[in-house]
């Protein structure tokens, strides 16, 4: 069971990288944003000491405050003469500007022919060589994949041409993505489903791609809609979340029941198979925790409120709903088995404990207290939910469980070097310190006595956190 905590979604978007647009989900390589965070203490000292530099201008040389981008030059007319003459440091300088695209367009090509006539006498346009050479045997032996007809291998080397690869003249990914997608391969049919949606056939139609042909590019919404759908039938997650939304937003496609069937399919899935270590299983499981909230949230009637803001496209749709509490509890039941969510076990505790869709059971609610309980204390403070847990006992008649969790509503103390403070508004608290005082007087000294030594050995055993720092996230 993994222990990740998620909140209430409220601005739901895709994950921060993927297939959207002409960028390929395989060419994402982005990292889970918290590796390599130093700890709490040295991250607020730093933001500390960085706030101060800012501010006061201290430990930044004045030249470089304010530094205007500049683009590079290309090679100077002496360069080129030189190099053109024979000039062998020239030929090497005009290499290493078409293999970096330094002032001209990146070009390995032309990078090999200049190394190539300054090697005989410059070691270090041999080297470059050397390494362009190696580079050019991957990419010919990517490209004879695809020309092979493997729809991966098609697929991959379209995805490369995304990179340095495209520096080998080939620029063509659209042919070799539609040639994999049309072999069955599923990402390759969800990048052409997005190359319909977005709007990209203009640009292909210039090329003359007669596959690609539309009326001026524009968004081929029923094509788009097919290639999804093919995808997402082959258990694509952005196909089948990109399919979800399409019906629940796009009033010309909206199906309901359609996007409730595609919602559940990644909602349903064990998060086991999406929390992975590598960055592509973080935007799976990303894209797993969206799912899952906005599903709940459509069940509970709050209508469903999905944002996607992937380069020029942007999509804000609230969509209403009425309340469903028996999907809504398989709803939260699935969050609080995938990822121990708090909000999932403690609407779960409610809805038990005031019978909301379903017979009140007091001992289901309690246990799913207490499981809150236990996630809040890795993150959070769960004083409220004491008392909740502590009244849940009382009306159950259990009464040295709820003499234990009352009495600690005012003794525990969640964060290190801060007292324990009662929201005096909470009506919760007033009612557990009403029933503190009647089980109170309900229990004999000796039940007294021994509740209390339990509730210092559970102080003790949970000691004070450090409150997380709040990050502003721009």
């Amino acid at each position: 069971m993994y222990k990740k905590y998620t909140s209430d979604i409220g601005d739901l978007s895709r994950p921060p990288c993927g297939p959207r647009g002409r960028k390929s989900r395989l060419a994402c390589k982005r990292a889970p944003f918290w590796q390599g965070m130093p700890p709490a203490g040295v991250k607020m000292q730093a933001v500390f000491l960085i706030a101060m530099m800012l501010g006061t201008g201290s430990g930044i040389p004045p030249a470089e405050k304010h530094v205007d981008y500049v683009p590079p030059l290309p090679p100077s007319a002496e360069v080129q003469a030189r190099a053109a003459v024979g000039d062998a440091d020239a030929q090497y300088e005009l290499g290493v500007a078409y293999e970096n695209g330094v002032g001209v367009a990146r070009d390995y090509v032309q990078a090999m022919t200049w190394f190539t006539k300054a090697a005989a006498t410059n070691a270090k346009a041999q080297a470059e060589l050397d390494k362009l050479t190696a580079l050019h045997a991957q990419y010919l032996a990517l490209k004879a994949g695809a020309e092979a007809g493997d729809a991966k291998a098609q697929y991959d080397f379209a995805v490369s041409l995304h990179g340095p690869n495209r520096a080998w003249g080939e620029t063509d990914d659209a042919v070799w993505i539609r040639r994999s997608a049309e072999k069955g391969y599923a990402p390759a049919q969800a990048q052409t489903a997005d190359y319909y949606y977005r709007g990209y056939l203009a640009d292909l139609k210039q090329k003359h791609h007669a596959p690609y042909e539309a009326d001026d590019g524009a968004a081929n919404l029923p094509e788009a809609m097919s290639w999804y759908s093919r995808a997402a039938a082959q258990d694509d997650l952005d196909a089948e979340y990109t399919l979800s939304g399409l019906y629940a937003l796009d009033t010309s496609f909206r199906d309901l029941d359609r996007m409730e069937y595609w919602m559940q399919k990644i909602a349903y899935r064990s998060g086991n198979a999406y929390f992975k270590p590598g960055a592509r299983a973080f935007v799976e499981g990303k894209t797993f925790l969206d799912a899952q909230g906005e599903l709940c949230r459509y069940y509970s009637g709050q209508g469903m409120h999905r944002t996607v803001r992937e380069n020029d496209w942007q999509l804000m749709v609230d969509l209403g709903s009425a309340v469903d509490y028996a999907k809504l509890r398989v709803c939260y039941e699935h969050q609080a088995a995938d990822i121990y969510a708090p909000d999932a076990l403690l609407k779960l505790a409610d809805m038990y404990e005031r019978g909301l869709g379903m017979p009140v059971d007091l001992k289901k609610a309690a246990d799913y207290y207490l499981k809150g309980i236990d996630a809040l204390d890795q993150i959070g403070d769960g004083t409220s939910v004491m008392a909740r847990l502590g009244l849940v006992y009382a009306r159950g008649g259990k009464l040295e469980s709820a003499y234990f969790w009352l009495s600690l509503v005012g003794r525990y103390q969640p964060y290190a070097n801060e007292k324990p403070t009662l929201d005096e508004k909470n009506p919760v608290y007033g009612e557990a310190r009403r029933a503190l005082a009647e089980v109170t007087a309900k229990l004999t000294p000796s039940q007294r006595q021994q509740t209390d030594a339990a509730i210092t050995r559970w102080l003790l055993a949970h000691p004070p956190k450090m409150r997380p720092p709040v990050m502003m996230i721009p």
